[in-house]
């Protein structure tokens, strides 16, 4: 429902600096106006994109992940559901930041004191995201209800353990464990939802970005390189 290009450029452009990757950030429709699937749709379709336009770009098809956070998260965690489900593109690793996997209002989200995203403030969200019909069972809106999430690429779980989400994430990554996808759950103390985009006053958003960018690194170095790509500009 919020959010641009530019609100999220600082955070972005520090993890590009961090791991020397591109990053390619999505104007994704944002409700109400656009309600679901628009966002999920557009998200996947910019993931399709640029595996298509990769060399254009400079970067290796074969070396893609998709990250996010908050309402990000959802989306990058529905992107790796779709790419899985739809035959491509193939994925190497996501990064999730306190992500909302779930529609479905678990305990945290009303024992959380998360000045952010209180309870009443999900209730509205989730109100103008879906229509009044939808599923939020969908796989596609709660990730956590996929029947299976085999076959998911690596990844790097963030959350704090006062965040709303943080029950919903925490389950989300160990159904990632059972299935045998390798899973980071990195969760950060005394922390406020949106602490990633924080870096300039909080050593916790300076640290998360660091963490992202060490995560990516290791992921893009572990994948095989494609011969005829130039190497990433730093």
């Amino acid at each position: 429902m919020a959010g641009s290009l530019d609100s999220e450029d600082t955070p972005l452009r520090s993890v590009t600096n961090r791991c020397g990757c591109i990053v390619v950030s999505v104007a994704y429709r944002l409700a109400p106006e656009n309600p679901y699937p628009a966002a999920p749709d557009d998200a996947f379709a910019a993931t399709k994109w640029v595996a298509e336009h990769a060399m254009e770009l400079g970067g290796d098809a074969r070396r893609i992940a998709v990250g996010g956070d908050g309402a990000g998260g959802n989306l990058a965690a529905v992107v790796t559901l779709m790419a899985r489900d739809r035959s491509g593109p193939r994925l190497i690793y996501q990064v999730l930041i306190y992500p909302d996997v779930s529609a479905i209002m678990l305990g945290s989200r009303y024992l959380s004191s998360d000045p952010i995203v209180t309870p009443d403030a999900r209730i509205a969200t989730l109100g103008a995201y879906l229509p009044m019909l939808a599923n939020q069972e969908d796989p596609y809106v709660s990730p956590i209800s996929a029947k299976s999430l085999k076959d998911l690429p690596p990844s790097l779980l963030i959350t704090d353990q006062d965040d709303p989400a943080w029950d919903e994430g925490g389950a989300y990554a160990k159904s990632l464990q059972q299935v045998h996808v390798p899973v980071m759950l990195s969760v950060y103390p005394n922390m406020i939802h949106g602490f990633f985009q924080m870096a300039g006053a909080l050593d916790a958003g300076k640290k998360c970005i660091d963490e992202v960018g060490a995560a990516l690194t290791e992921a893009f170095k572990s994948a095989p390189i494609s011969p005829s790509v130039p190497p990433a500009p730093h």
